[in-house]
């Protein structure tokens, strides 16, 4: 009767949690289709005023900064990135390997480049290689209390407790080297797309 109750109480506690999820992907996607039209909106009267000349220094300033989400990235940044194709994504893209990339001139022909050490493929690729293993190491670490749970009789509470330690620790490890590998291959994925554009921006 009591392992009744208890496979009970788990099916519930396991339909709950899929619930959430579900809701919470569900009010995501809508957030975020509501978030895009917003985006549209916005970046469509600021690209027109820009366009005639509308606009003080400062309110363009601010308005490319709105439009890249962030205050790091300058607006002559964003002017460029927004000439290149598929600029939602290069916007996107370079914002996350930002920090790999040459400062960006002021004027003349822009062009970004990577960081000295990033320039060679092979140096990226190793580096690349490096970041992916270790991001299995401390993804591994973060759930080896189920895995090992698996095959070693273990208790639940147990697992539970050793679970604690590990997902925080090696989560946020896993997290980093997964980041520092996706800055990479974004800042790459940029780079083939400035090759395929054809018009130079020019500010004199």
């Amino acid at each position: 009767m009591t392992m009744d109750v208890l496979t009970i109480v788990k099916v519930i506690g396991a339909l709950g949690a899929v619930i959430a999820l579900w809701y919470k992907i569900y009010e995501f996607r809508f957030n975020k289709k509501s978030r895009l039209r917003e985006e549209y909106k916005f970046s469509k009267n600021f690209l027109s005023d820009i366009n005639e000349c509308k606009l003080h220094p400062y309110a363009i300033e601010i308005g490319y900064q709105a439009i890249a989400g962030t205050e790091i990235v300058k607006p002559n940044e964003i002017e460029y990135i927004l000439s290149l194709e598929n600029p939602a994504q290069c916007l996107k893209d370079y914002i996350l390997s930002r920090q790999l990339m040459e400062k960006l001139e002021t004027k003349g022909n822009l062009s970004l480049k990577f960081k000295k050490k990033y320039i060679k493929n092979w140096s990226r690729k190793w580096r690349k290689g490096m970041y992916f293993s270790l991001y299995m190491v401390f993804a591994f670490i973060a759930l080896s209390p189920v895995i090992v749970s698996k095959y070693i009789n273990i208790e639940f509470s147990k697992t539970f407790a050793l679970l604690v330690i590990s997902l925080p620790f090696g989560g946020i490890y896993a997290w980093a080297a997964l980041n520092a590998h996706s800055k990479i291959k974004r800042g790459e994925h940029l780079m083939t797309n400035q090759k395929q554009h054809t018009q130079r921006v020019v500010i004199e």
